[in-house]
């Protein structure tokens, strides 16, 4: 049996499968920055290339990102009521309207794209401010590849070719990290730019190939009509004030950064770019697999099967990523000393980087809940009202912000991000279904009890360990630290869902049963 075969026999598999291949990637992604970090450090050069990332990010997110949230699903939809060609149709108006925006985006920043960089540029000095100019212009075009790339690899998805631009990606990622070691020492920070033009392009040509390969016509249903297009935007449009309030608080946030200093913009992408990992990988799957999963459910099974679903998913990921949150909160400093301190990279920077990844690392529970519970209800058809709770949590992470940066610096900007998507995720969890409301009470505080016992007890290791067996600092001794938290940190979470007789007692005991089995046989 084939890898994608063995792989795409249940949803469960398709889930495992794939965020075995998000992890990859992450971890490729985090290489990345550690090649960066070692040759760029938190310098002004690598706080304007982040900044230029953040602003082509920002042009997606409000324009693109509720369109791509929803599409899949409501090509599941179309294709079910209206047929195939029609949802093609729909696919190809979309595509076409989307790339027109674009081209028009990037004519603007082109232009005149002193009416975005002022936001940021409050402290820079003139020259700064050109260079800044330069590698905006030169990063800008990207916006282009983010729709193509987007839309294909959604497409392959429905079409259930899930593992072939997960995986190609992987490559392109390899390619990234390789011109940046080559060319780095040579051409400063155009090797970060040209990479990810490279690599990004390679990524294009193969899903244009795959799609021929699969026989998706989308090509043949290119259009220009606006009904066909208006099937997503219908859909998307509550959630595009959500969107414009989160892209902007990703403006402020970076624009406040950068008012700290030189050097604090890139210390909190460093520290986000650690919980990226298991960011990436909810995301990714959630919007891939429970989307669809969880529409089928609601159509099909009812209420009950719903909710019982969603929160074997939320057990899922959290199963999946508690040793990875313990890490981050527990031995943050140890980590930001193995994997950031060389290179160009400032000791002085430790302290910040740190801080912020303490409150990123807590908050990729957050992440858990808002991610599961956000397309969950999506699926329910309750898109209005939750655009309208998702964007209250804007308002609070801006007042937490605005309140306290100037007194606790860089870390404001993490807890107030993780505070916040807990605060909103637990009131759209709530939403989900009324009349089983104390179950979802119950399993919120099975789930909470876990994760705080996993921490505390952590934490405890951690001081005995490092006081008393771990007296001098170095990486040997941050190392062995970190693997004995994370040792730890799995062996208790096993053994308190055991001895608690928890639901993931059922996961964990399943995948035992088939490695042995295959093992025997």
């Amino acid at each position: 049996m084939s890898f994608s075969n063995r792989f795409s026999q249940s949803n469960r598999r398709i889930t495992f499968g794939l965020s075995f291949i998000q992890l990859i990637k992450a971890v490729l992604s985090f290489f990345t920055v550690l090649v960066s970090s070692a040759y760029f450090g938190a310098s002004f050069e690598r706080d304007i290339w982040v900044l230029c990332i953040v602003i082509t990010a920002i042009m997606n997110g409000i324009f693109f990102g509720p369109i791509i949230q929803i599409f899949r699903t409501k090509f599941i939809f179309l294709k079910e009521e209206k047929g195939e060609a029609e949802a093609l149709r729909s696919i190809g108006s979309l595509l076409c309207f989307m790339f027109a925006i674009g081209i028009g985006l990037v004519a603007v920043v082109e232009l005149i794209p002193g009416i975005i960089t002022k936001v940021f540029t409050t402290t820079f000095s003139d020259d700064q401010k050109e260079s800044f100019i330069t590698i905006l212009r030169i990063v800008c075009p990207t916006l282009l590849f983010f729709i193509i790339t987007s839309i294909l690899s959604g497409l392959l998805n429905i079409y259930n070719v899930f593992y072939i631009p997960e995986i190609m990606s992987i490559f392109t990622s390899i390619i990234n990290v390789g011109m940046i070691l080559f060319f780095a020492s040579t051409y400063g920070i155009y090797a970060l730019v040209w990479s990810n033009y490279t690599s990004t392009g390679l990524l294009i040509i193969v899903l244009f190939f795959y799609i021929h390969k699969t026989g998706i016509p989308i090509f043949k249903y290119l259009n220009f009509k606006i009904r066909y297009a208006y099937e997503y935007l219908s859909m998307s449009l509550p959630f595009y004030f959500t969107y414009f309030i989160s892209q902007i608080l990703v403006g402020l946030e970076n624009a406040l950064s950068s008012f700290l200093g030189v050097g604090n913009v890139s210390v909190l992408d460093y520290s986000r770019k650690f919980v990226n990992i298991p960011n990436s990988i909810i995301q990714s799957t959630t919007n891939i697999i429970l989307a669809p999963t969880m529409v089928k459910i609601h159509v099909n099974e009812g209420e009950k099967a719903f909710t019982l679903e969603l929160s074997k998913f939320i057990d899922l990921f959290l199963l999946i990523c508690m040793p990875v949150i313990t890490v981050f909160v527990i031995c943050s400093e140890e980590v930001v000393r193995v994997f950031l301190v060389r290179g160009a990279f400032d000791v002085k920077y430790i302290e910040p980087t740190k801080q912020a990844l303490f409150w990123f690392g807590l908050g990729i529970i957050s992440i858990v809940f808002y991610q599961t519970v956000t397309q969950a209800l999506v699926a329910q058809g309750k898109v209005k009202i939750t655009a309208i709770v998702t964007s209250l949590m804007g308002f609070l992470i801006l007042g937490l912000n605005l309140l306290f940066f100037k007194r606790y610096g860089i870390q404001v900007l993490a807890f107030s991000w993780s505070v916040s998507h807990f605060i909103v995720a637990i009131i759209l969890y709530f939403m989900v279904s009324s009349k089983y409301s104390s179950y979802l009470l119950i399993e919120l505080s099975r789930k909470l009890f876990l994760i705080a016992i996993i921490l505390i007890l952590s934490y405890f290791v951690h001081e005995v360990v490092d006081s008393n067996f771990l007296t001098e600092s170095g990486n040997f001794n941050s190392i062995i630290l970190i693997a004995m938290i994370v040792f730890f940190s799995v062996a208790t979470e096993i053994t308190l869902i055991y001895l608690l007789k928890f639901k993931e007692k059922e996961i964990i005991t399943s995948y035992i049963k088939r490695f042995t089995s295959k093992k025997l046989s």
